[in-house]
């Protein structure tokens, strides 16, 4: 897919500066996934000693097919929008789903963590268990932060005419995770993780919490 509509760029563009300004920032259209958040965390905690969800392998089949195909459909389902930046899509459709696809896609990832930690995850803990996600994990919330500065700065370098294809936004959005990831590496190493400590060490003489317990290993001779 090659776009070479300046008149849509421009609509398009103006239409993000406003759904950025009076959807995306504003933090009552945010307010869903934390009240679902909230509601998971309630559950894990009253189902703490409880190891395995008890539900029938039927039903556990359809729940994970269902929250898959509502997530599908959170995520794919505007790409034909995408296509014509949005054109043709009616009021109704539109206040559809900026009203709901956060609070869909919320509930399927709070099924996801729900099922994997009650034993119900099958191939899908295992993935998300791999121990090569444990530095990108640690480092998510600083990739998120620095996105928002880095995007805009490697946007606005172009001094020429760019021809957006599909490949191209591909490159793209892995040029810039990479230089995020990098960023986010100094950034949590120089400042997070010694201010971690810090905290850590501060709660301890407050008397709030303690320190973790020294294990000795005892050497074989």
């Amino acid at each position: 897919m090659i776009i070479h509509s300046p008149q849509l760029f421009t609509e398009g563009a103006r239409g993000a500066a406003e759904y950025m300004g009076d959807f995306y920032i504003v933090p009552w259209c945010r307010f869903q996934p934390y009240i679902i958040g909230l509601v998971l965390g309630y559950f894990l905690h009253k189902m703490r000693k409880q190891t395995q969800l008890k539900i029938n392998p039927v039903a556990l089949t359809w729940i994970w097919s269902i929250a898959f195909a509502v997530g599908a459909v959170v995520i794919y389902g505007l790409y034909p929008y995408q296509k014509t930046g949005g054109a043709g899509s009616s009021k109704l459709e539109r206040a559809f789903y900026n009203g709901f696809h956060r609070l869909a896609w919320s509930i399927c990832l709070s099924w996801v963590i729900l099922a994997c930690v009650k034993g119900a995850g099958g191939p899908v803990n295992s993935i998300l268990s791999w121990r090569a996600w444990i530095p990108l994990a640690r480092m998510s919330y600083c990739i998120y932060l620095v996105h928002l500065t880095v995007i805009p700065y490697y946007s606005s370098l172009a001094s020429y005419t760019v021809t957006v294809s599909q490949p191209f936004c591909i490159y793209f959005i892995l040029f810039i995770l990479g230089v995020c990831i990098a960023i986010s590496y100094v950034c949590v190493m120089v400042f997070e993780a010694p201010f971690v400590q810090l905290e850590k060490l501060l709660f301890v003489s407050l008397g709030i919490t303690k320190l973790p317990a020294i294990r000795y290993v005892k050497r074989e001779k």
